[in-house]
Order: C-alpha cells, then structure tokens, then sequence
C-alpha cells in the first residue's frame, strides 16, 4: 500500500501492526521525522524500531532515542552509526559514564575516542 499520502497512516502501521513486513514498508515511506522517532520509539518490532532509527536525520531526534530508547540495541545503534559526535559530545560522554549497557557505554565512548582521534 502506498502511505506517501498519508504518513500518519503510515506510521500506525509501522508503530501496531502484525505483519512485520508490511511494518518495514510502511518505514520504508516515512520522511516525516518526528513520525520516524515516534516510530523508533514504539513500534512492535525491535527490526522496525531499527529500521526507523536508521531513516533518521534530525540530530535532536536522534539524541532523543540515544538517550530515552527502552531498548539497549536501539541506543547503541543511534550511537554508533546515527548521532554525530561534534554536536552531542556531552551527551556521549554522559552516556559513556553512565549508561545502563556496558554495550552503549562502550559505543558511546569509542565515538568520542574517534572524534578526539580526528582532532
């Protein structure tokens, strides 16, 4: 189904539906970045969850699923591949400290390692 039109739609798909597959497709058509991040936030599947983390550009956003995200692989991956290091260096430090997953700390920390590593 198309949900270009009608990204709401799209999104309450993504977010509450049974077929994971059509979930992923319903990402798939999403722009809208705060439907994104309310997606990475809530959807049923962790697989959906990631594939609309990885749709995000919104720095601030991202911060926000580093940050808040229940689920440790979806916080680990905002830090690794999605949030940049130049403009959430408190953050990643904060996180690198304390953090509630060994497995984000670490992410969060080798992230600023690399930005001090550039500089």
């Amino acid at each position: 189904m198309d949900f270009r039109q009608y990204p709401e739609r799209a999104a309450a798909v993504a977010k509450n539906g049974l077929n994971e597959a059509a979930s992923l497709a319903a990402v798939e058509q999403l722009a809208d970045q705060p439907l994104l991040a309310d997606v990475a936030k809530h959807a049923r599947s962790s697989f959906v969850r990631l594939a609309a983390v990885e749709k995000l550009t919104d720095q601030v956003l991202i911060a926000d699923v580093a940050k808040t995200h229940r689920n440790t692989y979806v916080r680990r991956v905002a830090v690794e591949t999605k949030l940049d290091p130049r403009q959430h260096q408190a953050l990643l430090a904060d996180m690198a400290r304390h953090d509630a997953a060994a497995i984000v700390r670490q992410a969060a920390a080798e992230k600023l390692a690399t930005l001090v590593a550039r500089e």
